[in-house]
């Protein structure tokens, strides 16, 4: 009956072309498919990665602009490491996640298309292998939680591990002042082996599933085919049209399998990402959208009873401050280390605002409005090269 049935399919499909179903019919057909089939596959490697690279570049764009955006008191409470990696190792972790995703979505159109073939040749067997998949991924929903926890761990150790790299190349001057080289070696060994543990766990559960995906599948067609051949008699091009469908499908559905939990895995780096965009973005300053002129100084500087206090910190770096800078002289602020004189250039520049009194430019209080403009008439030298 599926013989019959598959049959008159093909010859209603020659008949609505008004073409006879002859050999070089046939083969001219099936090397247009295959050549629609080959281009399709061409199109389709180079769309995703295209679209992932332009998901990349838009949220590094974003997340950068974020950064430098954001306001300096905010700024100051952020480990710069933390904000490196995330431009860097962590956005390109999320362009894995929407590449894996762009697979998803391009696995389950395709094998639609197989599935409904299949559904038209054996309506009862489809539907038997559809509720039995559908039972088999319910199994296995726990596996999905355990990759998202492992690829937060992963995470977390690549972050912790690129926090060491950073901050020991940059202070090996005084490592090496303190003979302390061998220390850093043994340190890092520790946190290289911690992450290369997290990855190794992060495979094996990928490892286990796919095992588990594998044998349960093959069990699955076994028993399939034996209902098949003994129960609804399926024989000859039916039978092999069927199981052709059907090795076309379970491949597909296992790797939609692989993709999902690669996909999960990764979602701790965009998380990660958008936490740094919103908590930049929630404390960005307020820029005017044109360029602003320079705020000229004709007269002084002073501050009026300024105080600031840094987030976090117990006492005052900056108490009650009162002083005038004359325009067109030399100030210099003199003190101990931790007297509050990086403080009052960041003040004076506009990167911080006092936590009470005022900064005044020819007796003008300096408002946020007009912190653009007057940045654009300083000019800042750091102590570092």
């Amino acid at each position: 009956r599926l013989t019959s049935r598959l049959a008159g399919m093909i010859g209603s499909g020659f008949s609505a072309i008004g073409l006879e179903p002859t050999l070089l019919t046939v083969l001219a057909i099936f090397l247009v498919v295959s050549t629609c089939q080959a281009l399709l596959y061409r199109t389709y490697l180079l769309l995703n990665p295209s679209l992932e690279q332009q998901f990349v570049l838009a949220l590094r764009q974003r997340l950068y602009a974020a950064i430098v955006r954001v306001e300096w008191s905010y700024f100051i409470g952020q480990r710069t490491n933390d904000l490196v990696h995330a431009v860097t190792s962590e956005t390109d972790r999320t362009g894995s996640a929407v590449y894996q995703l762009l697979t998803v979505m391009t696995g389950v159109a395709v094998s639609s298309v197989y599935i409904a073939v299949a559904f038209r040749l054996s309506p009862i067997l489809t539907t038997l292998i559809g509720a039995i998949g559908l039972v088999l991924l319910w199994t296995m929903r726990g596996r999905a939680s355990k990759s998202s926890e492992l690829g937060e761990k992963y995470s977390e150790t690549n972050r912790r591990q690129f926090h060491l790299i950073s901050e020991s190349i940059a202070g090996l001057k005084v490592a090496k002042s303190f003979g302390a080289e061998r220390r850093d070696v043994v340190i890092f060994g520790d946190y290289a082996r911690e992450r290369t543990a997290a990855y190794l766990d992060l495979l094996r559960t990928f490892a286990r599933a796919k095992l588990s995906l594998d044998l349960t599948t093959a069990v699955l067609i076994s028993g399939l085919l034996f209902v098949a051949v003994r129960w609804l008699d399926l024989r000859g091009a039916g039978l092999l049209m069927l199981i052709f469908v059907f090795g076309r499908v379970m491949p597909r559905i296992m790797s939609l399998h692989e993709s999902t939990q690669s996909l999960i895995a990764s979602i701790p780096a965009f998380a990660a990402v958008m936490k740094v965009i919103d908590g930049c973005e929630a404390h960005a300053e307020r820029t005017p959208e044109a360029s602003p002129t320079a705020l000229p100084l004709l007269g002084e500087i002073r501050f009026d009873k300024v105080s600031y206090s840094y987030a976090g910190a117990s006492g005052r770096a900056v108490d009650n401050v009162s002083l005038t800078i004359p325009a067109g002289s030399t100030t210099a602020f003199v003190g101990a280390s931790g007297a509050g004189k990086s403080t009052l250039a960041d003040l004076l520049i506009g990167l911080l605002r006092p936590s009470s009194g005022s900064v005044l430019v020819d007796g003008r209080q300096l408002s946020p409005e007009d912190t653009a403009a007057w940045r654009r008439s300083v000019g800042y030298v750091p102590q570092e090269s």
